[in-house]
């Protein structure tokens, strides 16, 4: 594992995993910033293995959080994001559409679900509704691969995620919780865009 990756997970709490303007995973492991897709870079192969192994830690977990975008967040961050996640607030409902309302519902009701095996009948694609919910962070999703190589996502609830990993961080108070990760994000990222501003 690129321990440059980790000792900045470890500094910042987070770290966008690209970007190509900012610090990132990927710059780091390039070692020089990437515009635009890291898969055609020179050093794509390591980014990808590196890159997969940071993500099966047990101490990372990489939801969409700054700006939309794949953000790393290691443990120590843990009681603070899950106290944002753990309760639906009014910034998450916020022009939700009505088809990532009805994903949700799926996603709630069963705990998991593989966007491959879901029966979408809406207009907008699945993988809109999905991104809206991320980008919320309402639900949490895992890129996978079936047998035959095609690509999926696997859509679960932050409870399933927490008992299936067995992790259950102490509650924080809530705008602690908020300021904790403002904090943390603007460390590396003066203008961080969170979810909730």
């Amino acid at each position: 594992m690129n321990l440059n990756v980790i000792g900045k997970l470890e500094e910042h709490g987070l770290l966008l995993c690209h970007d190509g303007k900012f610090v990132c995973a990927t710059s780091i492991i390039a070692g020089e910033q990437i515009a635009g897709t890291w898969w055609g870079h020179p050093k794509g192969n390591l980014i990808y293995n590196v890159l997969e192994e940071v993500l099966d830690s047990p101490d990372v977990i990489a939801p969409k959080l700054i700006a939309g975008k794949v953000t790393l967040i290691h443990r120590k961050l843990w009681p603070a994001f899950f106290t944002i996640v753990r309760e639906t607030r009014p910034w998450q409902k916020k022009a939700l559409k009505d088809d990532s309302k009805a994903l949700l519902k799926i996603v709630a009701e069963e705990g998991r679900v593989r966007s491959d095996e879901i029966v979408w009948t809406h207009s907008r694609k699945l993988g809109d509704a999905t991104r809206d919910l991320e980008r919320k962070l309402l639900v949490y999703c895992k890129e996978l691969h079936s047998d035959s190589g095609a690509h999926f996502k696997e859509i679960l609830t932050w409870e399933t995620w927490k008992d299936e990993r067995n992790v259950h961080p102490e509650q924080m108070d809530y705008s602690l919780a908020i300021s904790e990760i403002e904090s943390a994000a603007k460390s590396l990222y003066p203008k961080a865009k969170l979810p909730w501003s």
